[in-house]
Order: structure tokens, then C-alpha cells, then sequence
């Protein structure tokens, strides 16, 4: 024990006056002729210092990225069921018109669309070449999307629209530059009619 204590006696001795001498240039430079560096502090509190910025970043830098996403995606549109005659140009051609404004269409071919027409509760003086069903309304005849859009977004008590006939210039009708007037008719559920869309400014032209 005694010796383990002159051993370390030195090193404490020797220790003293470095750490004096350290001491008194700290307190006098001019004396020693050139400055002490001073031990370098770090904070307790550096750590969760930087902790929390990186935090804050983060939280920025992931409500940037949800602001730069497209806003929320529109929800998509219910399927469409159509009731045509094989034959019907002009209602296949609805159909592609259909699907592109980006609805889910699928045909049925029947030999007479009165029937699906008397099925669904729509008269028979609202008729057209086509019968369509969409989220439990009846299309009928050549209704431009739009209109379709606008029935869904509305969801109004009615037995569902109709463009009665086959007017040159509806979609699927298409001749040339050719717009004929017409309504796109609200039928209700008595089988009374309403102006749902008016396209009455057009103009026939050759």
C-alpha cells in the first residue's frame, strides 16, 4: 500500500505546478507572450438541441411533400350498363364518348331497348336509340357526359335524364359541323319532365 502510494505521489506533485503554471498564464498573457487556449465548452443541451432541428426539418421537409401531392384524387366514377341493338352506330359511338370522359361501360345487346326502358320506369315518349343505367338512374339516348357527371353530383329524386330522339350534333351524332338544338330532359319519378341542360343555341349549319 505504502508503495502504490509513492508511486503515485510523484505524478500529483508533478501535476501541481503544471497545473499552476496553466493557471497563471491564463490570468497574466502579457507575462507568458502568448494566449492560453481555453478548454472548448459543449453544452449539456447541444445534443437535444440538434435533436430538435432535426425534428423540425423532418416535420417540414414531410409537410412540403404532402402540400406538393396532387390534392385528393377525385373518386372514381360508378359503371355505366348499356342496352343497345347491335346494329346502332350511333350508340357505339355514345359509348366511346362515354368512355372518354372516363366511365366503365359495358354493352348489352338486346334486339328492342324497350324493355330495359319499361324496366327502368321511364315512358316510352322519352325514348331514344340507347338505354343506359348508371348509380340506379336511367340515361337515355345521346346525353353528353357532362350531364351524366352533373346528374351524379347532384343526386337529385328522379328516374334519371333523357335527350329524346336522335338529334344531329348530341354526342354519337356527330354530322360535320351540324348542331342541332336540344334539351337534355329531368325526368321524375311521376314521369314528369324538366329542362335539366339546355343546348337550344345551337345552330344547324351544312
Amino acid at each position: 500500500m505504502n508503495n502504490l502510494f509513492r508511486r503515485l505521489t510523484p505524478a500529483v506533485e508533478l501535476g501541481a505546478p503544471l497545473a499552476a503554471s496553466t493557471q497563471q498564464a491564463a490570468s497574466d498573457p502579457a507575462q507568458s507572450g502568448s494566449s492560453v487556449p481555453l478548454p472548448h465548452y459543449r453544452s449539456p443541451f447541444a445534443h437535444g438541441h440538434q435533436m430538435k432541428r432535426r425534428v423540425v426539418l423532418t416535420s417540414f421537409a414531410g409537410a412540403f411533400a404532402a402540400w406538393s401531392l396532387p390534392t385528393s384524387a377525385q373518386p372514381a366514377l360508378p359503371p355505366v350498363q348499356v342496352f343497345k341493338n347491335a346494329n346502332c352506330g350511333c350508340c357505339a359511338a355514345w359509348v366511346a364518348h362515354m368512355k372518354d370522359a372516363g366511365f366503365g361501360v359495358t354493352v348489352v345487346e338486346v334486339d328492342d331497348t324497350t324493355v330495359a326502358r319499361r324496366k327502368y320506369g321511364l315512358p316510352d315518349r322519352f325514348g331514344s336509340c340507347h338505354t343506359a343505367v348508371v348509380a340506379g338512374y336511367v340515361v337515355e339516348g345521346h346525353v353528353p357526359a357532362t350531364d351524366v357527371k352533373k346528374l351524379l353530383a347532384m343526386k337529385p329524386v328522379a328516374t334519371g335524364v333523357a335527350v329524346p330522339g336522335m338529334p344531329v350534333g348530341s354526342p354519337g351524332m356527330e354530322v360535320g359541323s351540324r348542331k342541332d338544338p336540344y334539351q337534355v330532359l329531368l325526368i321524375d319519378k311521376q314521369g314528369r319532365a324538366r329542362v335539366f341542360s339546355d343546348y337550344s343555341q345551337a345552330r344547324s349549319s351544312s
